[in-house]
């Protein structure tokens, strides 16, 4: 689902910096093939193992100016490396279920780590940016 909602913006972003390269990670077979599809506008890669190692191995290798997030794939060790490495991170089209909301909720502590890694939170709806303000994310 991420990847085919990545599709638009990725098509704009080479449109507006055509020398740019994008890499696009995915954790499935499935968003692999859609990203496929987009041919040599991006280069594929499987997102690392959330181990703080692999991570920085991966960021190593791709050097990004940027991270964008689609939706809410927020993984603990990933935004803490890629925050330690001084890297913007955006989550784009952001969406936060009041189910999912709660379920973070009992585990705020956790949220509160994650959180703080993100430069920008970019939501689908008015009620899910109240959700994410609810975890304590800044409206800026």
């Amino acid at each position: 689902g991420e990847s085919i909602a990545a599709t638009p913006l990725i098509k704009e972003l080479k449109q507006q910096y055509p020398e740019q390269p994008i890499v696009v990670t995915t954790t499935t077979s499935t968003g692999a093939e859609q990203i496929a599809k987009l041919g040599d506008l991006v280069e594929h890669r499987y997102m690392p193992i959330d181990f703080g190692f692999a991570v920085k191995s991966f960021l190593k290798a791709i050097q990004p100016k940027k991270m964008l997030i689609i939706e809410t794939e927020l993984w603990p060790n990933p935004l803490n490396v890629v925050k330690q490495a001084n890297v913007p991170i955006t989550v784009v089209n952001a969406r936060l279920s009041e189910k999912s909301c709660q379920n973070y909720a009992k585990v705020q502590w956790l949220f509160n780590q994650l959180h703080p890694c993100l430069t920008q939170v970019l939501c689908q709806t008015d009620s899910d940016a109240e959700r994410f303000e609810r975890l304590g994310v800044n409206k800026e």
